[in-house]
């Protein structure tokens, strides 16, 4: 159902966003697998969400335990290689259709896909960015954490192809 939601209409979307963004600071979440599969899941809705996710993520991170920030890292992680796989799957369904029935849809979503994963990107570097530039070694060190699982990942032979 989230997926049918029109995140350009402000108006009407504001009130459940907010509610979505409290998902990143519900322990309930960040403990939980699923829960952390749902957040991941967020990131992949639209870019100004991923934006707003981001945002409440780094508001988390001072504060956090080190559990949560290894979750936060995870769900980073998670939607980071959920908008690839989103990316390929939709360059494979293109393959598969013809062209002049999708040719406009497919354009349409493939240049969304991107926006989200350049702005899950984006998100990631100012992470790497705010480690390199934190106020104190504590917040670098918290930043580091978050960034962890992904530091991790680099040596998967996938990341080097995307």
């Amino acid at each position: 159902a989230l997926l049918l939601l029109d995140f350009q209409e402000q108006s009407t979307i504001v009130e459940l966003k907010k509610m979505l963004l409290t998902t990143v600071s519900s322990p309930l979440y960040i403990k939980h697998p699923e829960g952390r599969k749902i957040i991941a899941f967020l990131f992949q809705l639209d870019v100004s969400l991923v934006k707003d996710l981001n945002h409440s993520i780094k508001a988390q991170i001072p504060l956090a335990k080190s559990v949560y920030l290894e979750a936060y890292g995870e769900i980073y992680l998670a939607a980071w290689k959920l908008a690839a796989e989103n990316k390929s799957a939709l360059d494979e369904s293109q393959n598969e259709s013809t062209i002049l029935e999708r040719i406009s849809d497919i354009d349409r979503e493939e240049n969304y896909r991107s926006e989200i994963q350049d702005a899950i990107e984006d998100a990631l570097q100012n992470l790497m960015f705010a480690s390199l530039h934190a106020p104190s070694p504590h917040m670098a060190k918290a930043i580091l954490a978050v960034l962890e699982p992904l530091h991790s990942y680099k040596k998967n032979p996938d990341v080097d192809s995307r």
